[in-house]
C-alpha cells in the first residue's frame, strides 16, 4: 500500500512538473513571437538617443517618435549598418525664415484670430558617394532631422523664393560603385538652426564633419557688427539719413501708411526688428481706421554656408569666386553696390567701388545671406531687399564682405 501512495505521489509530482515546463515553453513562445511581429524598437547608436522616446507633436511637418521610425516600410536591415551607407558629405547648410499673414486674414482688419504664420526651415545640400564593389541603393524618404527631443520629416513645402535652384536628392537614388551624387533636402522645423541638429537615415546618425563648422561661421556672420567693415550705420530713414537701431524715432518707427525704413547691411537682429515694426503697425488704430483692409506682410531670410573651400577671387570689376577645381561659385556685378565690398587688409577694411586684385583664401567658409520685406496694399507697399557675402577664415574672422541693398515704394 505505502509503494502504491508513493507511485500515485510520483506521479503526480511528474504531471505538475510537466505542466509547469508547458507553461514556460509557452509564455517565452508568445515572447518570442510578439517580438517578432510586434513592434520592434530600433534605437539609434548614439547615447544621448538611447531608449529616448521622441514627442509626437502637431506639425506641417512630420514629426515621428522613434518607434515610428522603425515601423511600417522601412528599408532592409542591412542597409541600416553604417558600412552599407554611402559616404555622406556635406557640401553646403541652408537657414531660412518665412513669416507672412495668414490665409484667413489677408482680407479684413475685423476677422478674429488674426494672426501671422512663422516657418523655420533646414537645408542639406549632400554628396553621396559609393565607396563599394556593390551598387547602393539610397531612398531620400528615410532621411529626418532630429534636434532635442523631435524628428522631422523633410518636406517640398515652402517658398521657392527662399531657397533658389535646389536639386532634390532622388527619391530612389542608384548609386554605382566610385560613383557620387548630389541634392538637396529640405526640413521645416521650429526654430533657427543650431549645433543640436542631427541628421538620421532611418534611425542611424550621419555624422557630418563640417555641420559644426558651417554652424559657428552662421552665427560670426549673424552676429557681426557690418558698421565696422562698411563704415554706415545699420539703417536708412526716407532715403535721408542713415542712423542706428537706437536712434530711430517713434515717428519713424510709425508713419503713414507705413514707415520707410530700409536696411544697409544684415545681421540677425533685422529679423527681429522688421517682425516688431510690421506687428506694430498692424496694431496702429489711426492706420487700422483709414484703411480697411488688413496690409500683407512679409519676411524671407535665407543664410547659406559653404566651408571648407579653397577659392580664388578673380580680378576685374566683377565679383567672381572660384574653387580649386576651377567651378565658379558666385558671379555678381560690384559696379553698382550701394552699401559696397570690404577686404580686410592689415586689419583695417578697405573699401572697394570697382577693380579688385585677385586674392586666394584656403579653408574658408562662403556665406550668403538674403533678406526680403515686403508691407503694403497692392499698388501700396513698401518692399526692400537685400544681398550679403561674407568670406570667413579659417581663424573665423571676416576677411571680406559685400552688401547689396535696393527698395522701393508703391
Amino acid at each position: 500500500m505505502k509503494n502504491v501512495k508513493r507511485k500515485y505521489l510520483y506521479v503526480l509530482i511528474m504531471n505538475v512538473t510537466i505542466v509547469i515546463k508547458i507553461s514556460i515553453i509557452f509564455v517565452l513562445t508568445t515572447l518570442v513571437l510578439s517580438g517578432c511581429i510586434g513592434d520592434k524598437q530600433v534605437t539609434p547608436s548614439l547615447e544621448s538617443l538611447e531608449n529616448e522616446t521622441f514627442n509626437v507633436m502637431q506639425s506641417p511637418t512630420a514629426i515621428y517618435t522613434i518607434d515610428s521610425l522603425s515601423n511600417g516600410s522601412h528599408p532592409d536591415p542591412a542597409l541600416l549598418k553604417e558600412e552599407n551607407l554611402p559616404q555622406v558629405n556635406l557640401v553646403s547648410f541652408s537657414s531660412g525664415y518665412f513669416r507672412i499673414n495668414s490665409k484667413k486674414s489677408l482680407y479684413s482688419w475685423s476677422v478674429p484670430g488674426r494672426k501671422l504664420s512663422e516657418k523655420y526651415y533646414a537645408v542639406y545640400h549632400l554628396t553621396l558617394k559609393n565607396n563599394y564593389s556593390n551598387t547602393l541603393n539610397f531612398n531620400s524618404h528615410y532621411l529626418h532631422l532630429a534636434t532635442g527631443d523631435e524628428i522631422f520629416n523633410a518636406t517640398t513645402n515652402y517658398s521657392k523664393g527662399l531657397f533658389h535652384q535646389l536639386n532634390p536628392i532622388e527619391d530612389n537614388a542608384t548609386i554605382l560603385p566610385g560613383q557620387t551624387i548630389n541634392g538637396s533636402i529640405v526640413f521645416q522645423v521650429n526654430s533657427s538652426a543650431d549645433k543640436s541638429l542631427l541628421l538620421l537615415y532611418n534611425s542611424t546618425p550621419l555624422i557630418l564633419p563640417s555641420f559644426e563648422k558651417s554652424i559657428e561661421a552662421q552665427t560670426t556672420a549673424e552676429l557681426f557688427n557690418y558698421s565696422i567693415v562698411f563704415g554706415i550705420p545699420q539703417f536708412n530713414v526716407d532715403d535721408y539719413g542713415d542712423v542706428n537701431m537706437e536712434d530711430l524715432r517713434s515717428d519713424d518707427l510709425h508713419k503713414e501708411p507705413y514707415p520707410m525704413i530700409w536696411p544697409n547691411w544684415i545681421d540677425r537682429s533685422v529679423i527681429e526688428f522688421y517682425k516688431k515694426l510690421d506687428s506694430e503697425n498692424l496694431e496702429n488704430e489711426y492706420i487700422r481706421s483709414k484703411y480697411p483692409d488688413l496690409p500683407i506682410t512679409i519676411i524671407e531670410y535665407a543664410i547659406t554656408v559653404m566651408p571648407d573651400r579653397n577659392i580664388t577671387l578673380l580680378p576685374g570689376n566683377r565679383f567672381i569666386i572660384k574653387g580649386e577645381g576651377g567651378e565658379q561659385i558666385i558671379n555678381e556685378s560690384i559696379a553698382y553696390r550701394d552699401t559696397g565690398l570690404a577686404i580686410l587688409n592689415n586689419q583695417v577694411y578697405e573699401i572697394y567701388s570697382k577693380d579688385i586684385l585677385q586674392m586666394n583664401f584656403n579653408n574658408a567658409t562662403i556665406v550668403q545671406i538674403s533678406f526680403d520685406n515686403k508691407y503694403g496694399w497692392g499698388l501700396c507697399a513698401r518692399i526692400t531687399y537685400n544681398d550679403q557675402i561674407v568670406i570667413i577664415d579659417e581663424n573665423q574672422d571676416i576677411v571680406l564682405a559685400m552688401c547689396d541693398q535696393g527698395h522701393f515704394v508703391s
